[in-house]
């Protein structure tokens, strides 16, 4: 019971989190086009007052013009800067939760415990689904492990092989964006997971009926359903198919 509490509070967690990016971005969004709208006529005002003694003829070389302008251009920019966070938040809470789970990171304690719990061994393949950020893979590839993520979100399968690529372990992690449950794994040693219980319950029958015999899967936190650990400790639970 106590566990489920947990369960109950990390998801709650992240949907409080996520409504309040929500809320921020959206407000944003309402607060640039007030800007542009309310401001920006303020500032026609305010030009044309400035030419109460001259020709209302624009030119463009008149500084009270030119003013006018790179305010509306700044406008125009967090605007269209609002727009993009709120299209990214959309798809990424809304149509990349669908097909796994929110993203939460693995803290890299976490992910040292989670290799060493798995005996990880050099020249193996560590198969993430759900890789996010891409710190699992990058871990695993420093201490020599083969590894492929998993992830349905274009942002983060371009920050994680960007940070890949940055440390020089472009030929040991590789990051695929696929959906996480059809992407076969049937070729991986140990196949790492640290997503909410409802992808959970769907992944559960897939890789007994799919991974090869002999394959260690490891979750944190959220263990597979009808599936007993062969250890357990924190929240790190090792299986083996």
């Amino acid at each position: 019971m106590a566990q489920f509490r947990c369960e109950k509070e990390f998801c709650n967690g992240l949907n409080v989190q996520n409504a309040l990016i929500h809320w921020g971005l959206c407000h944003s969004l309402v607060i640039g086009a007030w800007t542009l709208g309310f401001n920006s006529g303020g500032l026609v005002k305010w030009y044309h007052g400035g030419l109460q003694n001259h020709s209302r003829e624009l030119n463009p070389l008149n500084p009270r013009f030119m003013t006018l302008f790179l305010f509306l251009l700044l406008n125009i920019v967090f605007l269209a800067i609002a727009v993009v966070f709120l299209f990214f938040l959309a798809y990424t809470l809304i149509i990349a939760t669908n097909k796994g789970s929110p993203y939460a990171p693995t803290r890299a304690t976490r992910i040292a415990a989670v290799l060493e719990y798995a005996e990880a061994r050099p020249e193996e393949l560590l198969v993430d689904l759900g890789s996010g950020n891409g710190g699992v893979l990058i871990a695993a590839a420093e201490r020599g492990i083969r590894a492929r993520g998993v992830e349905i979100n274009p942002f983060w399968v371009w920050y994680s092989r960007r940070r890949i690529l940055r440390r020089g372990l472009g030929h040991l992690a590789t990051v695929v964006r696929d959906d996480l449950f059809t992407h076969p794994f049937a070729d991986a040693n140990i196949i790492f997971m640290y997503l909410v219980p409802p992808a959970m319950e769907r992944l559960a029958p897939r890789i007994r009926r799919e991974a090869a015999p002999g394959t260690r899967v490891v979750v944190h936190r959220f263990p597979l359903p009808g599936w007993t650990p062969v250890k357990q400790r924190d929240a790190i639970l090792l299986y083996h198919v």
